[in-house]
């Protein structure tokens, strides 16, 4: 094997579904590490320059404002990805609310979550193709491809959900998606009874994993369909806000621990509490 076929073979699949979202939301990848290293070593820093040298409020904000705000003007300089953020957060909800009323439980958010709610239910009494979601999240992509085929297509609606699953099994395989993703689109285009943001949102999804998968940034056409939504629920905009400065709160919570901890440690050792 020469070693062109070599690294063909052990190179790791990547999932264009997931690149979508970790380029969204900068999940993973050294800048994240490198953010929460600065969200921890901040304070600390803070905290070893100003012992012995000042006193009081001037070392609570030291240690809970410099870094806080460095961090957060870094999330700021990222604000061009909040409308593809708002696309997807808008489409995760959709889908964990149609779990929730479908199975009557929540929808699974990793592999662990996905096998431990796979064990805990039957096949047989979970709409079939929530039980094929799952197998693809818990990693058994087989298994669901196979059970894909099975189900019902005989609506645009059920047409449009067996394609949104076999694009899914075929990203994470690792397989080109560019036809079933322009089967999804046909699909999507012909379901009347989804609303016309609904298929906008879906359509701009289809098309951002697939430029993703052929190595482009598909967050552009995410963003394009983020004015269909209208104003987002509060609820998900309150949890978008959370995640797009996660790395100031950890900051501001480590901070805030650590002050507490070391006012705590002098009071019960009987030392000088110099703050």
């Amino acid at each position: 094997m020469n070693r062109t076929s070599a690294a063909a073979v052990t190179a790791p699949v990547v999932n264009p579904m997931v690149a979508v979202q970790r380029r969204a939301f900068g999940f993973g990848g050294a800048g994240s590490t490198i953010q929460l290293v600065v969200a921890i070593a901040g304070p600390i820093v803070a905290m070893l320059l100003c012992s012995g040298r000042v006193v009081g409020a001037v070392v609570v904000a030291a240690v809970l404002v410099p870094t806080p705000a460095l961090l957060a003007l870094y999330a700021l300089r990222g604000r061009s990805t909040w409308p593809a953020q708002a696309v997807l957060g808008w489409l995760d909800r959709e889908a964990a609310v149609q779990w929730q009323s479908d199975t009557a439980s929540r929808m699974p958010r990793s592999s662990p979550q996905a096998i431990a709610w796979l064990n805990g239910h039957n096949e047989n009494e979970v709409p079939a193709d929530a039980w094929v979601a799952a197998l693809l999240m818990a990693g058994r992509v087989d298994e669901a491809r196979e059970r894909i085929g099975r189900l019902p297509a005989n609506t645009p609606a059920e047409l449009h959900r067996q394609c949104d699953l076999l694009l899914a099994a075929d990203s994470a395989d690792g397989r080109p998606i560019e036809t079933r993703s322009a089967a999804a689109d046909d699909a999507a285009s012909a379901d009347e009874t989804a609303s016309a943001a609904t298929r906008t949102v879906h359509l701009a999804y289809h098309s951002a994993v697939a430029a993703t998968g052929r190595g482009s940034d598909g967050l552009g056409l995410l963003a394009a369909a983020q004015p269909t939504l209208g104003r987002l629920p509060s609820r998900l905009s309150l949890q978008l806000w959370v995640i797009r400065f996660r790395f100031v709160a950890v900051s501001l919570l480590f901070g805030a621990w650590l002050l507490v901890a070391i006012l705590v440690g002098l009071a019960t050792s009987g030392g000088v509490v110099w703050f």
